[in-house]
């Protein structure tokens, strides 16, 4: 009898230690699994040299490297630049990210150059065109549709941060000494549009999890100075403040549109002001340290 006794007690201390390694290697793997961190990835594009000559923008190169030191700081280690003729590149780059991140990797976008608009041949825009970003090699300027834009953002699986430093206005202007200029270029500028491999059209927004912050409303146009974009400058600026990282993007949205106001009222200039789209409501109240896992 007691020998049954002892035999079942060892028995059970037996099983109970195979549990407990068990349970410790599922912990293990599952902490594993956890820690593996995401993949933050970012594209940037800027043209400064368009053609004719009377259509460059000065300090897109002080946009991107403010932009680049900023995002270097928040994790970003895998950082492709698209300058001038590179810009080019755009769609081919794109597919890359397309094929290759995963839903849990986060994807940061931004541009810096002209925006323009052309015909809406599809019908999905209320007010006939189709707003672009403008494309350069130095000698032949190109427009590349929002369609194709938000088609490839919709298919790269990634959590997405995108920003814009253009404008769609096709009212240009001379501003006060030439100090600022218009990031806005009239299509009788633009020699052709973008042809992408991708018959797909009428994507008016994008899809999955995305936030996007543009310089200006679709009727206004974003300035350009030698010392970089209005936009750029004021956005870098402001996340360059101790704990900016703890603001939500409405906030920091509501902080560029309020400043760049001001600087434009004192310069005597029409203000341009910062949209903010998400795709969900609650994002508009993330802060950027949650959203970018930082």
């Amino acid at each position: 009898m007691y020998k049954i006794i002892i035999f079942t007690i060892i028995t059970l201390m037996l099983s109970g230690c195979s549990l407990i390694e068990k349970f410790s290697l599922d912990s293990n793997q599952t902490q594993i699994q956890k820690q593996t961190p995401s993949k933050k990835v970012a594209l940037l594009v800027g043209v400064s040299d368009y053609s004719p000559y009377s259509s460059d923008l000065p300090g897109i190169d002080t946009d991107i490297t403010n932009i680049q030191s900023i995002i270097t700081k928040w994790g970003f280690d895998n950082i492709k630049i698209l300058y001038n003729k590179d810009s080019l590149k755009l769609e081919k780059e794109l597919k890359k990210y397309q094929k290759n991140l995963k839903p849990n990797d986060i994807f940061l976008f931004f541009y810096s150059g002209h925006g323009s608009y052309t015909d809406d041949l599809n019908g999905d825009e209320a007010d006939g065109r189709d707003e672009t970003i403008v494309l350069s090699d130095g000698s032949e300027n190109m427009h590349f549709l929002d369609d194709d834009l938000y088609y490839y953002f919709s298919h790269i699986k990634a959590k997405k941060l995108i920003m814009f430093d253009s404008c769609h206005s096709g009212t240009a202007y001379k501003s006060l000494n030439n100090k600022f200029l218009p990031k806005s270029i009239l299509p009788k500028f633009v020699d052709k549009t973008f042809s992408t491999s991708t018959n797909i059209k009428g994507t008016d927004k994008i899809t999955g999890e995305y936030i996007v912050l543009t310089a200006a409303q679709d009727n206004e146009e974003s300035l350009a100075t030698a010392n970089g974009s209005l936009f750029t400058t004021v956005l870098t600026t402001i996340l360059n403040e101790n704990n900016s990282t703890n603001k939500s993007f409405q906030t920091i949205k509501d902080e560029i549109t309020e400043k760049i106001v001001n600087i434009c009222q004192k310069a005597d200039l029409p203000p341009h002001h910062p949209k903010l789209s998400t795709s969900k409501e609650e994002l508009n109240d993330i802060t950027i340290k949650k959203y970018l896992e930082l």
